[in-house]
């Protein structure tokens, strides 16, 4: 089953290279897509929803950060989506004083950082600002896909979320990944492929 790939926010799909790779000598399938930033939460997830909805065999949804929220508001209306992939998600940030900092001290920071990244200072900020009021509790909830939670033991700003989230969605579990920060892709490349392939078997069994 092919594992599509939702990246985080400052990351493109050239970020999960290594990833895909370590998928691949596993025999398993990916794409990884490169998100548009422009414009509002809402129609970044509404462009994502038209990417996936062009697939049409059976696959795993797994996004990271920005990637995970996304995955978490549409994981209800994906007609050939198999099961979700958390990794480092936030799902409610309309309570979140980190996300708060966040945004102000992105806003700080020179607009060199972002060109590097192949990103607009003013996109980042108008889609963090737009995510504010963003609170997926519900839709989470609602969830039924089997769905693996995972977040790195020095992700301190996510691990709360994700024992939360695995608490709100029925079918799921959740797995601490050693070591790992917030990048995991990039930081436990190899980690995090073997523990995709387990949950597929476990799909499988």
């Amino acid at each position: 089953m092919k594992v599509v790939v939702l990246h985080g926010l400052g990351q493109t799909a050239a970020n999960y290279e290594q990833f895909t790779k370590n998928l691949r000598e596993k025999g398993i399938e990916s794409l990884a897509i490169d998100l548009s930033l422009k414009g509002p939460f809402d129609q970044v997830v509404a462009e994502v929803k038209k990417t996936l909805g062009a697939l049409e065999e059976p696959y795993l949804l797994f996004g990271l950060s920005l990637g995970g929220v996304i995955s978490l508001s549409l994981a209800n209306d994906l007609s050939f989506c198999e099961g979700l992939i958390l990794s480092g998600s936030q799902y409610n940030l309309k309570k979140s004083v980190l996300f708060k900092i966040q945004i102000q001290l992105m806003s700080l920071l020179p607009q060199s950082f972002y060109e590097k990244r192949g990103v607009e200072k003013a996109d980042i900020l108008n889609l963090q600002k737009s995510m504010k009021q963003l609170d997926l509790t519900d839709k989470a909830r609602r969830i039924t896909l089997p769905t693996l939670i995972i977040c790195g033991s020095n992700d301190r700003p996510n691990l709360k979320p994700a024992y939360e989230l695995e608490k709100l969605i029925k079918n799921s579990k959740f797995l601490l990944i050693e070591d790992g920060g917030h990048e995991l892709n990039e930081e436990k490349p190899e980690k995090l492929a073997n523990s995709i392939e387990e949950f597929l078997k476990e799909l499988k069994a």
